[in-house]
């Protein structure tokens, strides 16, 4: 009788489901939404990530970092410090967690989801640092990865009079000048470099006319 009222009580049961899980009620709630949300997508790997505890975990964190929760990020690592798994390859925008942070100066989420090889990087990340003059998540981006920048990163450290940046990347980048920015239509959109047509046109594999 004890154990038929323990799972028609909706609120006992998910305290129960969270420590078999080893989160907090309080986690284990934000979980569960990302999982009710998963199982009504038409993401085609969503039955892979449903199935992998620790994929899902992944799948979760990423989802925290597109949001820009930093708080419940860190929280989860806290609880969890470790069980996660980079979710399937494709090219929706959130799988690019790395490029995220960086552009938003997040250098703790950066350096945990690189050293756990739970999210996938371009070139962009870089660039957008670079733009911003944040000179430690350039640091970072080119010691521990391999992706460096493109011409933009140039471009725009240089029009933001980022000084320090922009001689970093002259200095331990150079040749990054002559590589393309990400096919990435926020950037071809991007009015701060509308003005940076000839300097891409110099580049023969961008292809800007």
């Amino acid at each position: 009788m004890m154990a038929m009222t323990v799972f028609t009580n909706v609120s006992l049961m998910e305290l129960v489901l969270s420590y078999q899980d080893g989160v907090t009620p309080e986690l284990y709630k934000v979980m569960a939404m990302y999982r009710k949300r998963m199982e009504w997508s038409l993401v085609p790997q969503k039955h892979q990530i449903l199935a992998d505890l620790n994929m899902f975990r992944g799948h979760v964190l990423l989802k925290l970092v597109e949001k820009g929760d930093v708080a419940m990020f860190r929280e989860l690592i806290r609880q969890r410090p470790s069980g996660y798994t980079r979710p399937p390859r494709m090219e929706s925008s959130y799988i690019y967690g790395i490029n995220t942070a960086a552009a938003r100066g997040q250098i703790e989420i950066v350096r945990f989801l690189t050293e756990n090889d739970l999210a996938k990087c371009s070139k962009k990340a870089m660039d957008d640092a670079a733009s911003n003059g944040d000179l430690a998540m350039v640091e970072y981006l080119d010691k521990n990865r391999t992706e460096g920048c493109s011409l933009v990163g140039f471009i725009l450290s240089e029009k933001h009079g980022q000084t320090e940046v922009h001689e970093y990347l002259l200095q331990n980048r150079p040749d990054d000048q002559t590589k393309c920015p990400e096919s990435d239509p926020q950037f071809v959109l991007h009015p701060l470099l509308i003005s940076a047509g000839d300097a891409l046109a110099k580049v023969p594999a961008c292809g800007v006319q």
